[in-house]
């Protein structure tokens, strides 16, 4: 299990671990997808430290947002690639590492004023907005931010 590179485990709920000093870490894997209500503690992004592409998805509603944790992914220091699925995402819960090249999201309904908190991510060359990921009419960008080429 060691050796893994990529991770595909869609409709399925990973558990937090039992015992977090014999966990297992995953210095292969690179790919993390499809993970339903992942919970990004500290001790678990620890065990998969060279992570470049990451895939969750949030449907519990219920739940505040803290409880996911979602301020630890700025310690997966390799990671690429970020897609998350949720309604009603706080992007103010969420801090975002700087190596972000592409980030994904879907059904978000962020307000566009939090639009900043991406534009200031340095390495990011592909946003990808699907089924109102972000709610209101009209963005306004800020000066300096999103520098990204726009192929239209």
């Amino acid at each position: 299990m060691p050796q893994l590179r990529c991770i595909d485990v869609r409709n399925v709920i990973l558990p937090n671990p039992v015992d977090i000093q014999d966990s297992i870490v995953l210095e292969n894997l690179d790919e993390l997808s499809f993970v339903y209500e992942f919970k990004c503690t500290k001790e678990v992004l620890e065990r998969i430290p060279n992570l470049k592409i990451l895939s969750l998805r949030y449907y519990n509603y219920a739940k505040d947002w803290s409880y996911y944790c979602l301020h630890n992914l700025v310690h997966l220091r390799k990671l690429e690639s970020l897609s998350l699925c949720a309604k009603k995402l706080l992007l103010e819960t969420i801090v975002l590492p700087t190596s972000l090249k592409k980030l994904s999201l879907n059904f978000g309904g962020i307000p566009w004023e939090d639009m900043t908190l991406i534009g200031s991510l340095p390495n990011l060359e592909i946003l990808n907005l699907w089924n109102n990921a972000f709610k209101g009419y009209e963005w306004s960008p800020v000066e300096g931010q999103f520098l990204i080429r726009y192929d239209g």
